[in-house]
C-alpha cells in the first residue's frame, strides 16, 4: 500500500504556517502566499511528492486558484476533513484536487456536489445552471463524467415543463454555447428532443461548433 493510501489523516493543524514546518509555498491568485508542509501534502498528492522530493521544488504557481480554495485545500490535506464547500470556491477545489490527484478529496467534491444538488428542494434556475455548468466543466476540462450524472438526474427529476423551461432559457443564447455544453443537453433531451428542435432550427444560420 502506497503512502497515499493512507491518508486522509490528521497531520495536525496547528503545524500550519508553521516556519519550522511549512517548507513548500503555493502561490495563489493575486500573489498570495500559503505556506504548508511539502512532506503532509506529499503523503496526500503524488504530484507534489514526485514535485517536491524529485524535483526539489520549494514554491508551486497555483495562481489560477484563489487564496480560499488553496488553503481549504491545504486545511484538507492536514486535517482528512472537508467541511461544506461553497459554490464560489467548488470549482477551484475540485480541480485542485484532481490536478494534484488527491483523490480521496476527489470523491468528497463528488459527494459535495451530490450533497448540493440533494438539498436544492425547488431549484431556481440559477441552481440549476450551476450544476450543469460544473458538470459541463469537468467533463471538459478534467475528463470525468463524475459530476454529470449528478446534474442530469437533478434536472431530469424535474416535472415536464420545469425541465423544458430550463432547457429553453439555457438554449436562448445558442450561439454562445461550446460543443460540450450542447452535448450534454442533447444527452438531457434524449426523450425530449422536441425541446430542443426549436432553438437549434431557429439558429441554424448563425451556429457553428
Amino acid at each position: 500500500m502506497s503512502p497515499h493510501d493512507l491518508v486522509p489523516m490528521n497531520f495536525g493543524i496547528r503545524l500550519l504556517d508553521s516556519p519550522t514546518h511549512s517548507t513548500l509555498e503555493l502561490i495563489a491568485k493575486q500573489r498570495k502566499v500559503v505556506r504548508a508542509s511539502s512532506v503532509i501534502l506529499s503523503f496526500n498528492s503524488p504530484v507534489i511528492d514526485h514535485m517536491t522530493t524529485t524535483l526539489h521544488m520549494t514554491s508551486l504557481n497555483v495562481e489560477e486558484f484563489s487564496e480560499k480554495a488553496v488553503r481549504y485545500f491545504v486545511h484538507a490535506a492536514y486535517t482528512g476533513k472537508t467541511p461544506l464547500i461553497t459554490r464560489d470556491v467548488f470549482r477551484d477545489i475540485n480541480k485542485l484536487a484532481n490536478v494534484f490527484e488527491m483523490s480521496w478529496l476527489v470523491s468528497r467534491c463528488v459527494d459535495q456536489f451530490d450533497h448540493m444538488a440533494g438539498t436544492i428542494q425547488e431549484p431556481s434556475y440559477r441552481d440549476l445552471v450551476f450544476l450543469f455548468d460544473e458538470a459541463v466543466y469537468v467533463l471538459s476540462n478534467l475528463k470525468s463524467r463524475q459530476l454529470v450524472e449528478v446534474a442530469l438526474t437533478k434536472i431530469q427529476s424535474l416535472n415536464g415543463e420545469s425541465q423544458r423551461d430550463f432547457i429553453l432559457r439555457y438554449l436562448q443564447n445558442l450561439t454562445c454555447l461550446s460543443c460540450q455544453q450542447l452535448d450534454l443537453i442533447i444527452e438531457l433531451t434524449k426523450t425530449n428532443v422536441e425541446y430542443i428542435v426549436k432553438p437549434i432550427m431557429n439558429n441554424r444560420t448563425n451556429y457553428c461548433c
